[in-house]
Parts: structure tokens; C-alpha cells; sequence
């Protein structure tokens, strides 16, 4: 989608925000598969695994905003 429509998307705010909490998801994956066996269990373990999932839920959702703000233009200053 984004290669159809870059310089639409390229000043999308929603878009920057979708791109940045996808780098942040895929690290902090990898960082808790790496360190799986010392976190299992651990409430250290537990609270990125929670910061994981809103990453990859605000992902989801930022991705909605995307389609809302092409839609409607970005709001006025």
C-alpha cells in the first residue's frame, strides 16, 4: 500500500507512529524470545510481554487512523 501511494502516506502522522511502534514491536520480540528462558514467569517477563501487545495492538490501530485521516484530510491548525 504504501509503494501505490507514497507521498500520500509519506506525511501521514498516523503513518510515522505505525512505523515507529513497528520497529519498537519487532525489538522488543526479539529481545523476549533471546532473554525467554530468564524472563518465563518473571513479572519483569510479564510486563514487556503486556508493553508487547499494545505495541502490536496500537499498530492495528494506527493503521485504522491511517485509512480515517486519507479519508478526511488532517485536521485543520
Amino acid at each position: 500500500m504504501f509503494m501505490s501511494a507514497a507521498a500520500l502516506y509519506a506525511n501521514s502522522i498516523p503513518f510515522f507512529v505505525k512505523m515507529i511502534l513497528l520497529v519498537a514491536s519487532v525489538v522488543l520480540q526479539t529481545v523476549l524470545y533471546k532473554f525467554s528462558a530468564l524472563l518465563n514467569g518473571s513479572v519483569a517477563g510479564k510486563v514487556l510481554a503486556a508493553i508487547s501487545l499494545l505495541c502490536w495492538f496500537g499498530i492495528a490501530y494506527t493503521g485504522r487512523a491511517i485509512a480515517f485521516e486519507v479519508l478526511h484530510g488532517p485536521l485543520p491548525p
